[in-house]
């Protein structure tokens, strides 16, 4: 993600250097109160699973005013709800998801902070009927948000063998 893109614009980069005849995306977006916390779940269609194969995102780093500080206020932990498999036993930040790390704002106005978190190899399947959820919560004094983008393939029930659309 360049410095100067916003998230939006990632979001649209990434969806346009995809071959969408093959891949699905799942996405999870979030504005966070300030101190803020909560859940949000996306349930998988019962049609069939759906095979995650990459996890990318990005998410905003402001406090008090706003100002970029620095630190890392929004932290996450993903589950699925029907194995009851959880990535991390408790929330762990956004910065720990993103590699290589984030670019500061240069705390101009317009020029917000732009973490570089480009889509990673994350494989893992979602049964068909289950739900994704995504534990979150803001320690900052102001509001920030977050994306999480869940790139695979839909595996579907009644394809036949060696086909999945």
């Amino acid at each position: 993600m360049s410095q100067n893109m916003t998230h939006e614009q990632y979001v649209n980069d990434l969806m346009s250097s995809m071959d969408w005849e093959r891949y699905q995306l799942l996405t999870f977006h979030k504005t966070i109160p300030a101190l803020g916390n909560g859940m949000e779940s996306k349930k998988i269609s019962t049609d069939g699973h759906f095979e995650c194969l990459y996890l990318g995102g990005t998410y905003t780093s402001l406090d008090a005013g706003p100002i970029d500080t620095g630190t890392c206020p929004v932290s996450v932990m993903l589950e699925d709800a029907g194995r009851h498999w959880k990535s991390f036993e408790g929330l762990i930040p956004m910065n720990l998801w993103a590699s290589p790390g984030r670019v500061r704002s240069s705390g101009i106005a317009g020029d917000p902070s732009h973490p570089l978190f480009k889509h990673s190899i994350f494989e893992y399947t979602f049964n068909a009927g289950t739900e994704i959820e995504i534990s979150y919560a803001n320690s900052a004094n102001y509001a920030n948000e977050f994306w999480l983008l869940f790139i695979g393939e839909r595996l579907f029930k009644n394809a036949p063998a060696g086909v999945n659309p």
